[in-house]
């Protein structure tokens, strides 16, 4: 697999976080960045993702404002 090399500025307290990270987890610098960046893609396209079926779901049964939203909340059965 080819690689770029990539150079980002942060600054000194998350790269304290960062450097206290590594440590605690025993993992090198460059293996934490790499693992917390494709954490976050996977966990930012899976909120899209649940978005996007929330809206349909919404659609389907004609929610499609906050307003609408709290009609349907109050027409639920109040939790006991």
């Amino acid at each position: 697999m080819a690689t770029t090399l990539t150079s980002i500025t942060v600054s000194d307290e998350l790269l304290r976080e960062i450097d206290e990270a590594t440590k605690e987890l025993d993992w090198p610098r460059e293996t934490l960045l790499r693992a917390a960046v494709r954490r976050l893609i996977r966990s930012e396209r899976r909120w899209r993702e649940l978005q996007r079926i929330g809206e349909e779901h919404a659609r389907a049964i004609g929610v499609s404002t906050e307003d609408d939203v709290e009609e349907f909340l109050d027409a639920l059965p109040a939790a006991e």
